[in-house]
């Protein structure tokens, strides 16, 4: 499983696209050594061709992440809540916008993880109580605690 540590923690984003979005984590996590700068390109290219937006009760999230594994260093996580919603495209309607208020971007180095870290995350994008939570968090350190939370009570 990939892990969320408050490195790759952005709270309160100002941004006006997905791309935006999209830059500044991955920004945080090549400073952090998670990715390479090349990685934003990727995700940017595998998000327009399959959309990530999930129309998830109450908060909406996305997921993006990359097409290929080589711009991956380490596996992570990096989030991002936003100070207004972002428009992502649905993951089920590829027509349909959604405002995005919680961004995570995966980075994992096995392709075959991937399927397994993006059904653990939906568990989570199931419970409302857990993503308004994370909408509301205003350190890192309690992003990763409520992330931490979730992901040990998950069914």
């Amino acid at each position: 499983m990939l892990s969320l540590t408050a490195e790759n923690v952005i709270i309160n984003l100002e941004a006006q696209s997905r791309e935006d979005v999209i830059r500044a984590i991955v920004d945080v996590m090549a400073a952090n050594g998670c990715v390479s700068q090349d990685y934003c390109g990727d995700v940017a290219a595998r998000e327009e061709k399959y959309p990530t937006g999930l129309p998830t009760d109450g908060v909406r999230v996305a997921i993006p992440h990359g097409f290929s594994c080589s711009y991956v260093l380490k596996p992570a996580i990096g989030f991002a809540s936003l100070a207004k919603p972002v428009a992502f495209r649905n993951m089920a309607d590829r027509d349909e916008e959604l405002p995005v208020e919680i961004v995570f971007l995966l980075a994992n180095t096995d392709a075959d993880e991937q399927v397994n870290d993006l059904s653990r995350l939906m568990g989570i994008f199931s419970e409302g109580e857990a993503l308004v939570r994370l909408r509301e968090a205003k350190r890192a350190e309690d992003v990763v605690s409520i992330m931490g939370e979730s992901l040990r009570t998950e069914r």
